[in-house]
């Protein structure tokens, strides 16, 4: 007789760590600094303002605790300066291990613009980035996120140019590593699905993907990239999804974003991956706003198959 193989599902779920950004931000200093970029006012403070802090190091065990979802998508933000800590590191490690979380991926803020119209700054941000590379590899990750951040000035064509320079130089590194680079579709021209697919096919590299975000296709203040449309562009080159949600009805039906369509987007690209379940929400507690993003995952994914 031949055992019989375990298929592995198509589709699975991971917490992105942003979801939890109010409580592991703390509760009244968090908002106090970044209050006017959230445009958040003091008199209209999410539900749960006012939360006991959640230490990063301790995100999986809560996230097996709390959500029950096994996967995990850390935000390298909440670990300035521990990149390079090998205690830090195996024990964040070691804490995921425990719970049986899988870490998944590391989303990369604040090192620097890959698209930068100088070389040397082109450079000196594929070198920042290298030491998450190397701690998502520690940590069993599959890959980095990134931004396509450009500076302004160049023409569309030029920018497209500058930044598949920077993440040629990136892959390579991450290559080496046996880790991903995706690009979440934010900042700028990032933000334009079409742009953004045409950089990643100027850098060719099979380690060189997408991470669509329902809700990041603001180009400025005055133009968005259709969502649906872009999340279509996207997909091809999708090596995983944040799962975007703000806003349920009574019947648990998100709001904000055409989910049924999303969903069969993705079925039809032949994806197979990690959904990241990233509530923003301010109606409700992040907590409760992830339990309903799950909840509706769940019922979606069956018929998506």
């Amino acid at each position: 007789m031949t055992a019989q193989t375990e298929i592995e599902p198509r589709y699975k779920l991971s917490l992105a760590q942003y979801a939890l950004h109010r409580k592991i931000g703390g509760s009244g200093n968090f908002f106090i600094r970044h209050a006017k970029r959230l445009k958040y006012s003091m008199l209209e403070r999410p539900v749960d303002f006012f939360q006991s802090r959640l230490d990063p190091i301790d995100f999986a065990e809560f996230t097996r605790k709390t959500f029950d979802i096994g996967a995990v998508e850390y935000v390298s933000g909440f670990y300035r300066g521990k990149a390079e800590d090998k205690a830090y590191l195996k024990e964040l490690k070691t804490r995921a291990e425990e719970h049986g979380v899988e870490n998944v991926l590391i989303m990369v803020d604040g090192e620097g613009i890959l698209g930068a119209q100088e070389a040397a700054d082109r450079f000196d941000a594929v070198e920042r980035h290298k030491k998450w590379i190397d701690a998502a590899a520690y940590l069993g990750c599959y890959a980095i996120r990134a931004f396509a951040f450009s500076d302004d000035g160049p023409s569309y064509e030029e920018r497209q140019k500058l930044t598949a320079d920077g993440f040629a130089q990136l892959v390579d590194y991450a290559a080496s590593q046996d880790i991903d680079v995706v690009i979440e579709n934010k900042g700028g021209l990032a933000a334009n699905a079409a742009w953004l697919v045409g950089m990643i096919e100027q850098v060719g590299h099979k380690r060189l993907g997408t991470l669509p975000d329902f809700g990041n296709f603001k180009i400025s203040e005055t133009e968005t990239y259709d969502y649906i449309q872009g999340t279509r562009e996207m997909m091809p080159y999708a090596k995983g999804v944040s799962v975007k949600a703000f806003e349920f009805d009574e019947h648990g039906v998100e709001q904000t974003f055409d989910f049924p369509t999303l969903m069969q987007i993705i079925q039809e690209s032949g994806f197979r991956g990690y959904l990241g379940v990233e509530f923003e929400g301010t109606g409700m507690s992040e907590v409760a706003g992830i339990l309903k993003t799950k909840e509706m995952l769940e019922k979606l994914i069956p018929q998506y198959q």
